[in-house]
């Protein structure tokens, strides 16, 4: 089309094409048809095992400062207490942290504020953590959406296209996001997306279109869309127009054509009849209503509930047994008899 019209095999290119300003010394651009939104279908978060909330209750940080007290705390007692026993000391602030009997020491007043302020901070941290364990639990956890450009942009993901035109209008542009996409941009054949499209792992560019229709490639079906929903912010959007030959005669005539289009309303039911033929209606309704949030009714519990405090035992059993071979190694080492 491009190359027709460069050449002057004919006079005017019209196909959902847009102001790209690298074509202007070269083209005319008509008055504007419609604005576009340029988006993208991002993968649906997927609900996470229900095992990861004995983990995501605290963030990283959070867990950081827990294990700097606990160590700092099990190194105190150990110099208070003086025994020759170093778990001694590890085995009572963690019984602390359980809400299990401890024999702290409180024989001087600088030992009765030690114990009360590791009792206090293993009492708070503990109920803090159960709570929000429970309430994790009753809300099923999610994995991190999509939703705006610097989320896109930090997910490392390709979002792909048939075409380099997606990226034309985004070349020239300084937001450091925006520098991130233009890298993992990906052009791939019809074939390839389809065959990605499946996967439900990458995402793909799309276009809102003026009167809340979506325009998408065939490599988004009614078997695959469930695995992706759009993002809440558009990418960018772009002026909609017609191009021509610089000395096209028509150029005002057909100006006053569009505009006149455009105030009648007759683009609206130029697009509604446009989907209707050429688009698939159910997946333009799973991408409508892709954000209503699902009703979850009372269910029993499953094995994956438990299955994270399985393996905490798994690990506790585990690891007494390791603990009780090498003593028993250590204790025939040193005493043969």
């Amino acid at each position: 089309m491009i190359g027709a019209l460069l050449e002057r095999r004919v006079d005017i290119a019209i196909g959902g094409v847009s102001v790209w300003h690298h074509l202007f010394p070269h083209f005319t651009f008509t008055a504007t048809l419609q604005r576009v939104g340029i988006n993208c279908l991002t993968p649906r978060p997927r609900i996470l095992p229900s095992w990861l909330t004995l983990v995501n209750a605290f963030t990283d940080v959070v867990w950081v400062v827990f294990v700097v007290c606990f160590a700092c705390n099990s190194l105190a007692l150990y110099f208070i207490t003086k025994r020759k026993e170093p778990f001694y000391a590890v085995q009572q602030v963690f019984a602390a942290l359980l809400l299990q009997g401890t024999t702290l020491r409180k024989r001087s007043f600088s030992e009765v504020i030690f114990t009360i302020s590791i009792l206090m901070t293993a009492n708070n941290l503990a109920l803090i953590y159960l709570g929000k364990e429970a309430s994790m639990r009753n809300f099923p956890q999610q994995s991190r959406s999509i939703e705006t450009i610097d989320e896109l942009a930090d997910s490392g993901l390709h979002w792909n296209a048939p075409h380099e035109a997606w990226k034309y209008s985004l070349l020239t542009s300084e937001n450091p996001s925006i520098k991130v996409l233009l890298n993992t941009f990906q052009v791939l054949s019809p074939s390839s997306l389809v065959e990605k499209a499946d996967e439900g792992k990458e995402n793909f560019a799309f276009v809102r279109l003026n009167f809340g229709h979506y325009m998408f490639g065939p490599w988004i079906n009614e078997g695959n869309i469930h695995f992706y929903r759009p993002m809440s912010e558009d990418i960018y959007w772009e002026h909609e127009t017609v191009w021509t030959t610089k000395t096209w005669p028509f150029l005002e005539p057909f100006n006053r054509h569009i505009m006149l289009s455009v105030e009648a309303g007759l683009q609206q039911y130029e697009e509604l009849v446009l989907a209707k033929k050429y688009l698939s209606y159910t997946v333009q309704i799973e991408i409508e209503h892709s954000r209503d949030r699902l009703q979850r009714q009372p269910s029993a519990l499953e094995f994956s509930d438990v299955y994270g405090i399985l393996v905490l035992l798994l690990m506790g059993l585990g690891a007494s047994f390791v603990a009780f071979a090498v003593e028993m190694v250590w204790y025939k080492t040193r005493d043969p008899n």
